[in-house]
């Protein structure tokens, strides 16, 4: 469906627009370089660019493109980026990993890496410093869009100046309530809520 789509008419000159410099933050998916040879150079430039703090959602989809042609581009792009979010299960498609630490042994210089373990929890790892919460317990409605509310909910607190085990814990606050309604979005947590969701101990969850 995204052949000749007009995402895949973007190109590496987008790189300097004044836009994309003043925002200082970009946020980028796997799916983007997969659509064309624009799009690849595009994703490459924006991770290379100075100034920019830039998150990579590994986001591996084989329709667009097969392990053996997408896992030693998307590790190449992974390592250029700040903050990188990956499945443990699609590391383990990729690049034949079994666990989170096999993963940032790949990826040994990313400033803060998170694997996401599916219903299971998500690892942030920061350095040497590894914080791992686990998932709430959720009705499984519709997985779609999962993934994508959890990048924002750690972005967010991200920007909030929120620590590594709270920035997990609104990842996963927003990607369950995602989970819960058909479709790709839900409304965030209330913002009056949020520090008091954050507070929950984990074996609650």
């Amino acid at each position: 469906y995204r052949t000749r789509s007009a995402a895949s008419g973007l190109g590496p000159e987008l790189v300097g627009d004044p836009r994309v410099r003043a925002a200082g933050r970009v946020h980028l998916s796997g799916i983007t370089p997969a659509l064309s040879p624009g799009c690849d150079a595009l994703t490459q430039g924006l991770l290379e660019a100075p100034g920019l703090t830039v998150s990579f959602d590994v986001n591996h989809r084989p329709r667009l493109w097969g392990p053996e042609e997408a896992a030693p581009r998307l590790l190449a792009l992974a390592r250029l980026a700040d903050i990188v979010f990956v499945g443990r299960d699609e590391a383990e498609e990729l690049w034949g990993t079994s666990t989170d630490r096999d993963v940032r042994a790949l990826l040994p210089d990313v400033e803060r890496l998170v694997v996401k373990d599916a219903e299971h929890g998500a690892s942030e790892f920061h350095g040497g410093t590894r914080v791992y919460v686990p998932a709430p317990t959720v009705e499984d409605v519709e997985p779609v869009g999962a993934g994508d509310a959890f990048a924002a909910g750690y972005l967010a607190g991200d920007l909030r100046g929120l620590g590594g085990r709270e920035r997990l814990r609104l990842g996963h606050l927003c990607a369950g309530r995602v989970l819960r309604v058909t479709g790709d979005l839900a409304d965030p947590p209330p913002p009056d809520q949020v520090d008091e969701l954050l507070a929950v101990a984990d074996e609650h969850w």
